[in-house]
């Protein structure tokens, strides 16, 4: 028989939309986090350190990873809520599809929250 699969929400905590850029190798996200839930967020990914210019940086596997928020204007649901907003990209240099899998893989497990 046919099995049907669906992508579930986990480790969607803020990732609303995720696509590749221009590089086969790099990943945007529009993310619902505020700069400092990020960073909280980034302390949890393990290697990864915060540089002079506010982008993140460290090793993906034999390669490295650079991580970018950019806010953007938050979004109001309803009139009474308002989420905050940010694109978030992720760009590699010399690392292997297999080390930036792992690299995404950790990066959605540090931004996963809980809920149901």
């Amino acid at each position: 028989p046919h099995r049907k699969t669906q992508t579930g929400r986990r480790g969607r905590c803020l990732a609303t939309r995720c696509r590749r850029m221009s590089g086969p190798s790099d990943i945007r996200k529009l993310m619902s986090c505020t700069p400092a839930e990020f960073a909280a967020s980034m302390a949890n990914l393990s290697g990864m350190t915060e540089n002079a210019d506010g982008t993140w940086s460290g090793p993906a596997g034999s390669g490295t990873a650079l991580i970018r928020y950019q806010k953007q204007p938050g979004v109001k649901l309803g009139g009474l809520l308002e989420l905050p907003r940010a694109v978030v990209s992720v760009s590699f240099e010399d690392a292997s599809e297999t080390d930036r899998a792992a690299l995404q893989k950790r990066f959605e497990l540090a931004f996963q929250r809980g809920g149901g």
